[in-house]
């Protein structure tokens, strides 16, 4: 993730856009301030993968409340900057799963788990969080697991 980010930082200064180029140059000072609380706490050297991400959805989230507040009041022009940053902070994400895509990992790993009901649902949540992070709203994931095990006829699954 740090290397796209690197690479992607690059590519902006080369281009010019400076909205782009300010939204990575953000982006990379706040995984080093993380790096640095980290370091300091002697927890790690290098802040994970998992918490780079959060942090990018952190500022996607402020800038989308923004976004909607701009545009509340008539500023148009902010709200679309916070538009294009968030495309910006998008890109450095991993994929987001399609639905038909969601659905297959779901019956999939209900399968491959032999998950037999709905008190299943947390090993297949986690199994889930642990082999697709910040690929999937988890939210919704969640409903259509539940879903998936109520209507699951045990013998299928092997129950």
């Amino acid at each position: 993730m740090r290397e796209l980010i690197r690479r992607k930082l690059a590519e902006a200064e080369q281009s010019g856009n400076e909205i782009r180029l300010g939204m990575l140059r953000l982006v990379n000072l706040a995984i080093q301030d993380r790096d640095k609380v980290a370091r300091q706490s002697g927890k790690a050297e290098l802040v994970s993968n998992e918490i780079v991400r959060n942090l990018l959805i952190t500022m996607i989230k402020q800038r989308k409340k923004s976004s909607i507040g701009f545009e509340q009041h008539g500023q148009l022009d902010l709200a679309e900057r916070e538009r294009i940053e968030i495309s910006v902070l998008e890109e450095l994400l991993p994929r987001k799963l399609a639905a038909n895509e969601v659905e297959q990992v779901i019956a999939k790993t209900v399968r491959d788990m032999r998950a037999c009901g709905i008190r299943d649902k947390g090993k297949v949540m986690q199994a889930l969080k642990a082999k697709y992070p910040g690929r999937m709203d988890f939210r919704e994931v969640n409903e259509l697991v539940i879903r998936k095990l109520t209507e699951q006829p045990s013998s299928s699954t092997g129950c």
